[in-house]
């Protein structure tokens, strides 16, 4: 099978210099082969490096953006999902499935561990993966911000548009709008897709039955996550005093078994109607479902509520199990407030979550305007003056270094947070605003230096007190 496409990774050379782009910038830039800017950036490099500035060292990973080799040891973990552009459009008259579908990336596995996707910008080649089984393999790339979210449609920042023909994808059971958020609509169901083949699930998580004493754990955790039940009246006021809740009182609605004596549960109040948890000032809506894990020995830990389970796979290929829920959780009957995934992994011990307020709108990541940072990357912690001289970073980790600011128009910008020579920062409050709108968020570099031309960096956000 073919790997996902990926550029080349950052080579072992002193200094580089990488951009911070919008991605529709970058790729402007990119098919025009703009040489001179290029070779202007290069040259107020080396100026800049000569004035005092902002040390920003952030361990950062090498993201990639064509052909992947052999000994890469990422994998991403995504979603096929029905397309939310065209759902937004559905009237209430309108009925039956939406045409198009599209990814989303959610979860990546690296040394480090796992993490949600902020953004992956470069095609993939998926495989399906479904109930343990390889259903076959699609081609992905990214659409750019605006066209994803347009009319200001909330959701993930980042998907990916399908390049393979949409009637090889397959689909999963019945549409059903358990897994719709706030279209109200019937979808289908979200599908995994992971950019290494690694679909096999070695716990076989199926449908089982659960155990009388095992039954009696779970609703023994239930009055114990949620102790202070309250109903309404016929009016819609809630009560002021709590509920009791027999054991007539809460359903099992499904249970999954793994072949270790592990099991999911899914519960839902029978009488399920307005009802709430008083949970100091807090009320927690309880008209959803809740999900409880037991493990082999019988003990029961509370998972979320409001969730759909997708599937179950090792989609690193540890030899374990990881499961994925969809998550649409809300304290109001009307509406969702969040949306998104759930990935647990290591025997339930531990989760990342990759999801997104329907009630805000969709934040970006890049800056504001298409203006372009410079920055210096190195894996030498002396040349970026972080180190001793021939100390360096782990393999595929690197110091980058804000230096200055071209913006849309060409006009050259040098940074507003600047050290002294006693190494302390001028202009507090310059620097506070610095931090907060530029060091306290995630960025993606592209390298442009001759050596490792068109690899990317991502780094991680960083704070004054790192600098």
């Amino acid at each position: 099978m073919d790997t996902p496409k990926t550029i080349r990774p950052i080579p072992e050379v002193p200094i580089g210099i990488v951009l911070l782009m919008l991605p529709e910038t970058l790729e402007r830039a990119m098919r025009r082969r703009q040489h001179v800017v290029v070779h202007l950036l290069v040259i107020a490099a080396a100026t800049a490096l000569a004035v005092p500035f902002v040390l920003f060292r952030s361990t950062v990973a090498q993201q990639k953006a064509t052909q992947a080799p052999d000994d890469d040891q990422a994998v991403y973990v995504g979603l096929v999902e029905d397309d939310r552009r065209q759902l937004a459009q559905l009237g209430s008259k309108d009925v039956g499935l939406v045409s198009n579908r599209t990814v989303t990336p959610a979860f990546a596995r690296d040394a480090s561990g796992w993490k949600p996707v902020d953004h992956l910008i470069r095609t993939v080649r998926w495989t399906i993966a479904f109930d343990g089984k390889n259903l076959g393999e699609l081609d992905s790339e990214p659409i750019s911000e605006p066209q994803a979210h347009p009319n200001s449609l909330k959701g993930p920042l980042y998907i990916h548009s399908i390049d393979t023909p949409l009637d090889k994808i397959p689909a999963a059971g019945k549409p059903t709008s358990d897994f719709a958020g706030n279209f109200g609509t019937d979808v289908r169901r979200p599908l995994v897709v992971v950019s290494k083949p690694n679909f096999s699930d070695p716990e076989h998580w199926k449908r089982a039955i659960l155990a009388q004493e095992r039954t009696a754990r779970i609703r023994t955790a239930f009055r114990e996550t949620f102790g202070h039940i309250r109903h309404c009246d016929s009016s819609g006021e809630i009560l002021q005093h709590d509920a009791t809740i027999a054991d007539s009182d809460l359903g099992v609605l499904k249970t999954y078994g793994s072949n270790d004596g592990s099991f999911i549960v899914e519960t839902q109040l029978k009488d399920h109607r307005c009802v709430f948890n008083k949970e100091e000032r807090d009320l927690q809506l309880l008209e959803g479902n809740q999900w409880f894990y037991v493990n082999a020995s019988g003990t029961v830990l509370f998972l979320g509520r409001d969730w759909q389970l997708v599937d179950a796979g090792d989609y690193d290929g540890d030899g374990k199990s990881e499961v994925i829920f969809y998550v649409a959780e809300g304290e109001d009957d009307c509406c969702v407030e969040t949306v998104g995934y759930i990935l647990f992994y290591d025997g339930f011990r531990k989760s990342v979550r990759f999801t997104w307020k329907e009630t805000e709108q969709p934040i970006s990541s890049s800056s504001k305007d298409s203006g372009v940072m410079l920055a210096a990357v190195s894996r030498d912690t002396y040349i970026l003056g972080a180190g001793d001289l021939g100390k360096k970073t782990a393999k595929g980790t690197a110091f980058v270094e804000p230096l200055a600011r071209i913006t849309a128009s060409g006009e050259w910008q040098s940074l507003p947070c600047s050290a002294g020579a006693d190494g302390n920062h001028q202009n507090a409050n310059a620097c506070e605003k610095f931090e907060r709108e530029y060091l306290s968020k995630s960025h993606t570099y592209v390298v442009v230096s001759t050596h490792g031309r068109g690899a990317t960096i991502s780094a991680a956000p960083a704070t004054l007190n790192e600098c």
